[in-house]
């Protein structure tokens, strides 16, 4: 059950776009967590979609989507380094020039799945990751969640605070395309309602 000392969650289950959300896997995180949020474990549910790789360029600065994407990103990793928490191999960042522009960009390889929980406006966690030898998969961390808990199974409470209200997430977690983006404000934001 949950600890009735900490707050309901907003969590962003991620899938890559060009694998079908049927897959057994997809279908079953989605359900377990859409029980959590039955059960009022978690406050809200949210599902999007990126693709297997994002690249942070020039190119796509006016896709709001992809701008949402990239801060997710980087908040992730700034809430992996302040925690001690190790994002790869599941999420790899490389440089990347191009021979022909000589144009640089950041490229992050994606996993197929995918979970951020925020408590209020806090990032709080980020599955999948690992904690000195041991990997934490989304359905490790769900099963975590289902038994109230909340300080990420290792004893440390992983909170990165950030400004999270000012957009909505709901409006920027539904492209069905391989992405890249440049914005360099890390700072990401759960969604202000309690839809789905």
């Amino acid at each position: 059950m949950q600890d009735t000392h900490t707050p309901p969650r907003t969590v962003e289950l991620w899938t890559r776009s060009f694998v079908p959300v049927s897959t057994p896997r997809c279908e079953r995180a989605i359900e377990c967590a859409r029980d959590l949020e039955a059960e009022g474990v978690l406050d809200c549910v949210e599902v999007g979609v990126w693709g297997r790789e994002f690249a942070h360029t020039t190119l796509s600065q006016r896709v709001p989507q992809l701008e949402a994407i990239h801060r997710r990103l980087e908040a992730f990793e700034a809430w992996a380094e302040t925690t001690d928490r190790d994002l790869e191999p599941f999420f790899t960042r490389r440089h990347v020039e191009s021979e022909i522009t000589g144009e640089q960009h950041v490229r992050w390889r994606l996993p197929v799945l995918a979970l951020a929980e925020f408590d209020g406006d806090e990032l709080v966690h980020v599955t999948p990751c690992t904690v000195g030898d041991r990997t934490v998969d989304v359905f490790d961390r769900l099963e975590a969640l289902a038994d109230g808990e909340f300080d990420g199974r290792d004893g440390h409470d992983g909170r990165l605070e950030a400004d999270y209200r000012d957009r909505r997430v709901g409006e920027v977690i539904s492209p069905t395309f391989d992405v890249e983006a440049s914005d360099p404000d890390p700072r990401v934001e759960p969604s202000a309602s309690g839809s789905n």
